[in-house]
C-alpha cells in the first residue's frame, strides 16, 4: 500500500536523517526565515535530566513541536529555547537513592551543602539521551543554549518577574492545604503525590460519644482516621436524614440507646436485636451537646468521614499559621458541604474524598472574605448541621450533586 522508503533498520535511517537535519542547520534556518516577523516565543517547560525519557515525554514533545510548527506556517518566527529543571524533589529523591539515604535525617547528617553539589552533579546525568530521543523524533528546540533552572541568571529573571507583579499589586498572601511526607520532611505538589499513589486497605472505627444530658445514650460515629478522635469538636449530621433513636435489646451493650441513620441501623446495629424508641431528622439534633472522648485536648485539626451518617469532625488540616478561629470558622463549612450533598443515602468513599477536595477549595477560597467578627468560637462538642453553618457563618452549601 505504501512504498517502502529504505530497507536500512529505523534507528540507522534516523540518525541519518539527525545528521543531515544538522548538517543543514534546519532549526536555525526555521528562525531565520521569519526574521522582521511577529514573534512567537517558546520557552519549553523543561524536564528534569536526572530521570531517563520515556514514551510519555515523546509524547509531550510531539505535541510542543506540532504547536511551534504550526505557528511558523503561520507566519510567526518562532524562536524555541529549550531548558533543564534542576529543582525539586525528585532531583533529590535520585540522590537519597545513590546514597542509600532513608530519609531527611541521613541527609543533615551528610551536610547540606554536600548535598546540595551531588544534586548539582547529578542534574545533567541523562542529559545525552535527552538529545538523542529529541533529535531522532525530530523535536526542534534550541538545546545548545538551554536556559538552566539553576543558573543565577535564570533565578535573577525569576525575582526579577515576581517584582513585577508585586509592584502592580498582583501578588497576594493566601493559604493552600498540602500533602506533608515525613519521610522528606516537605510539602508535596500533586504530581508528586500521584508517583507514590496507590489504594490500601485500613482498619476503621465507629465510636461512642455519650450525650451529655443523659444516662447511656451515645451518638455513633465512624472515622477513618481514629488518631484524630483526641481532638474531635463536633459531629457532622445530614440536615435531612432519617435517623432513629435506638435501644440494643442484647448482646454487650443490651440497654444502652444509640442515635444512628435509620437505613443504616441493620449494619451497624445488627438486625432484630434494637428497638426503635424514637425517629428524628439530622436537623433535629443541632446544639445537642455530647461528652469530648479527651476534654483535656482543647484543639487540633481535622477528618469528616461518613458511615454511620455521623461524622466525627476535628479542627482542619492547614497550615499552622492558620489561626484557630479560622480553624473553627472552616469546620462549619465542611459541615455545610457534607450535608448539602444529604440528598445521596448512601455516600461512598468516591463521594467522600470527592466532597473533601470540594471542602478544601470552598473554605480556602472564602477564608479571606470572612470577617473577623463572623469567627466566634463554638462550643468544642456540638452537634452541627448544614443549616447551622448557614446561619451562624453565612455560607452556601453547594447544591447536592454539583462538584468545583
Amino acid at each position: 500500500m505504501f512504498k517502502k522508503l529504505s530497507d536500512k533498520p529505523v534507528a540507522e535511517v534516523q540518525k541519518e536523517q539527525v545528521k543531515e537535519w544538522n548538517e543543514q542547520d534546519l532549526l536555525d534556518k526555521c528562525v531565520k526565515a521569519r526574521e522582521g516577523q511577529p514573534q512567537f516565543v517558546f520557552y519549553e517547560g523543561p524536564p528534569t535530566a536526572n530521570g531517563k525519557p520515556g514514551i510519555h515525554h515523546v509524547m509531550a514533545r510531539t505535541l510542543k513541536d506540532s504547536i511551534n510548527r504550526y505557528k511558523t506556517m503561520q507566519g510567526f518566527q518562532v524562536n524555541r529555547k529549550a531548558g533543564w529543571d534542576t529543582h525539586g524533589l525528585p532531583v533529590e529523591i535520585e540522590v537519597e537513592k545513590q546514597l542509600g539515604f532513608d530519609g531527611k535525617q541521613d541527609i543533615e547528617r551528610y551536610g547540606i551543602r554536600e548535598f546540595n553539589k551531588k544534586c548539582r552533579e547529578s542534574v545533567f546525568t541523562y542529559t545525552g539521551m535527552w538529545r538523542d530521543m529529541s533529535e531522532r523524533m525530530g523535536y526542534m528546540a534550541d538545546m545548545d543554549h538551554p536556559y538552566i533552572t539553576l543558573d543565577n541568571d535564570y533565578i535573577e529573571t525569576e525575582w526579577w518577574i515576581l517584582k513585577q507583579f508585586f509592584g502592580k499589586d498582583m501578588i497576594y498572601e493566601g493559604h493552600k492545604i498540602l500533602p506533608y511526607c515525613p519521610r522528606c520532611g516537605t510539602g508535596l505538589a500533586s504530581h508528586e503525590v500521584a508517583q507514590g499513589y496507590k489504594d490500601v486497605k485500613v482498619n476503621t472505627l465507629i465510636v461512642k460519644f455519650k450525650r451529655k444530658d443523659r444516662e447511656n445514650e451515645y451518638f455513633l460515629a465512624w472515622t477513618t482516621t481514629p488518631w484524630t478522635l483526641a481532638s474531635n469538636t463536633v459531629i457532622t449530621v445530614g440536615p435531612d436524614y432519617d435517623y432513629i433513636r435506638a435501644r440494643m435489646t442484647e448482646g454487650e451493650d443490651a440497654g444502652n440507646v444509640f442515635y444512628v441513620a435509620k437505613h443504616l441501623a441493620d449494619k451497624v446495629l445488627g438486625e432484630g436485636k434494637y428497638e426503635i424508641l424514637e425517629e428524628m431528622k439530622g436537623k433535629d439534633l443541632e446544639y445537642i451537646e455530647y461528652e469530648q472522648l479527651m476534654p483535656f485536648v482543647k484543639a487540633a485539626w481535622i477528618t469528616f468521614p461518613l458511615r454511620t451518617a455521623q461524622a466525627s469532625s476535628t479542627p482542619p488540616r492547614p497550615s499552622v499559621k492558620m489561626t484557630i478561629s479560622a480553624a473553627v470558622n472552616m469546620i462549619f463549612r465542611c459541615c455545610s458541604l457534607w450535608t448539602s450533598r444529604a440528598a445521596s443515602p448512601r455516600p461512598r468513599g468516591r463521594d467522600i474524598l470527592s466532597w473533601k477536595r470540594v471542602w478544601m477549595w470552598r473554605s480556602l477560597s472564602t477564608w479571606r472574605r470572612t470577617t473577623k467578627s463572623t469567627r466566634e468560637k463554638k462550643s468544642p462538642t456540638t452537634i452541627r448541621t448544614a443549616g447551622d453553618a448557614e446561619r451562624r457563618w453565612s455560607i452556601t452549601p453547594s447544591p447536592a450533586g454539583t462538584s468545583k
